[in-house]
């Protein structure tokens, strides 16, 4: 008798910067596992490479460089996909940085494609990154669980509407946009309910909730 075994893909996502990326990336994670892939850490064996960048300062954007190109040398024939801030700003310069076919860059606008672009197979993948400035919407980014962390996340905006001569948030996450709060009070309830059941009283949970 023969029995196909499907090999699960290995997928390492690597965080820089604020905890809205930090939000970002759990739901990522989230969507993988959710698709019956293996989390692994960025230094492993990965067949997939998500990198969630930083550019809040040049020394974000530095550190971004440097792990997208550390990454690559690790796992030379993973397919790599890089998102957030330093992607949105610059995008188009990336392709330098990483001249291989395996390349997707998607911009925060489109975060919601991270996991589904991703795990495509069998078609040509292309890179996006929408004008920020169009978005009128929060990415819809379920969370289902903050592995490694005693503290959840709930996102409420993202955005900023003062253009500060020092910030680029504006230039990389746009208008400020807040989460419908059917949506924010729907995710709070999952995850009060997640951990009820487990050790953490209602109370506990909302004292412990970081607020981005």
């Amino acid at each position: 008798m023969n029995v196909n075994i499907v090999k699960k893909r290995k997928v390492a996502v690597a965080t820089l910067g604020c905890k809205v990326n930090q939000f970002e990336s759990a739901s990522f994670i989230s969507g993988f596992r959710e698709q019956g892939c293996e989390l692994v850490s960025a230094s492993e064996e990965a067949d997939i490479l998500v990198v969630n960048t930083c550019a809040v300062t040049a020394r974000a954007g530095q550190q971004s460089r440097q792990l997208i190109r550390k990454l690559r040398r690790i796992n030379p024939e993973a397919r790599l996909l890089v998102t957030g801030c330093y992607a949105q700003l610059t995008g188009d310069e990336l392709p330098e940085l990483i001249p291989d076919s395996s390349l997707i860059v998607l911009g925060n606008g489109d975060k919601h494609l991270v996991v589904s672009t991703a795990l495509a197979e069998g078609q040509a993948v292309s890179s996006s990154v929408t004008d920020v400035g169009l978005v009128k919407e929060i990415c819809p980014l379920p969370v289902r669980r903050f592995s490694g962390r005693t503290r959840a996340y709930l996102r409420i905006q993202d955005g900023c509407n003062n253009f500060c001569s020092y910030c680029i948030v504006p230039y990389t996450r746009g208008d400020a946009e807040v989460s419908r709060w059917q949506m924010s009070w729907r995710r709070l309830m999952f995850l009060l309910r997640k951990d009820i059941g487990n050790w953490w009283s209602p109370v506990s949970m909302w004292e412990s909730m970081a607020w981005i």
